[in-house]
């Protein structure tokens, strides 16, 4: 009788402390959603980007790569020697990709950093093959887009999709080649990049589909959108499984510019569910209603 009085004001205890615990407010997490371009122009390199992220002093970050890349050994980052990371900052080589240099130098100066990837997972090989066969569709494919219509292949309605994405596009490329850090995270060039998304989503696959000399393109363009936006939410899931894995840090994410929006969208909903803020580049919360 005695045990199972004990039983009894063990399960009961228990019972209060779990009660106890869910109504305790979890800490929030501080996520900063960073745009980048993945080459320097004129007016943006490692060194902008790597001002950005010092002044934001993240907890952990987070990269547009995945845990087979040269950067990642196993999921774990590869530290740099300290004579490459002196040499890399005595020549300024910011003519390398921004994000990389940025990763070493920053790891050098602060080494307790955490640095994650959250990319779809690719071998390097892969992730190179991925990226120069994606250039080369897409540089082919301008082409013959451009041939239809100079040769009067499309419907008026067709016309005005391909025009309106080539005038999108034009933008998109003048604000990548000549705007700085802050002009790829503003509100008016992630809007810019969502129109260019949203008409490719709704409008761009049922043009490729209509005329008839693009329809040899269409398997790889389909395929192409396709597997952007897996990454795309693939990246979506990994960021809100570091939000729980590092409660109430602050954690900056790094991924090219076309991706932020979708991010942006996808996470803005989830806040609440998920204990955690959206600040912009300059550390203050961002406005959800205005997503």
């Amino acid at each position: 009788m005695q045990g199972f009085h004990r039983a009894i004001l063990t399960f009961l205890l228990c019972t209060f402390l779990a009660y106890i615990a869910t109504c305790q407010e979890l800490p929030i997490t501080d996520v900063i959603l960073i745009g980048t371009k993945h080459n320097p122009n004129p007016v943006y390199n490692s060194d902008s980007l790597m001002k950005a992220v010092v002044n934001l002093n993240p907890d952990v970050i987070l990269i547009e790569q995945d845990s087979t890349s040269y950067t990642f050994k196993r999921g774990t980052f590869r530290r740099m020697p300290d004579w490459s990371v002196f040499l890399m900052n005595l020549f300024k080589r910011n003519s390398l990709q921004v994000e990389g240099t940025m990763l070493y130098r920053y790891h050098h100066e602060f080494p307790r950093i955490i640095i994650k990837p959250c990319d779809v997972a690719f071998n390097g090989a892969e992730r190179e093959r991925y990226r120069e066969s994606y250039l080369k569709l897409e540089e082919n494919f301008s082409k013959a887009m451009s041939r239809a219509y100079d040769n009067k292949e499309m419907s008026a309605y067709r016309e005005k999709v391909h025009t309106g994405r080539r005038e999108l596009i034009s933008q998109l490329w003048q604000l990548l080649d000549n705007g700085k850090l802050e002009d790829f995270n503003s509100d008016s060039s992630t809007q810019l990049i969502r129109d260019l998304e949203t008409l490719d989503a709704v409008h761009f696959s049922a043009l490729v589909d209509s005329v008839p000399s693009l329809k040899a393109f269409a398997e790889r363009v389909h395929k192409g959108l396709q597997h952007a936006r897996y990454r795309d939410e693939v990246m979506v899931q990994q960021i809100l499984r570091f939000v729980h894995e590092f409660r109430g840090k602050r954690i900056v994410v790094i991924t090219g510019a076309l991706h932020r929006y979708f991010q942006l969208d996808h996470l803005a909903p989830k806040t609440e569910q998920y204990h955690f803020r959206l600040l912009s580049i300059t550390g203050k919360e961002m406005s959800i209603k205005a997503m």
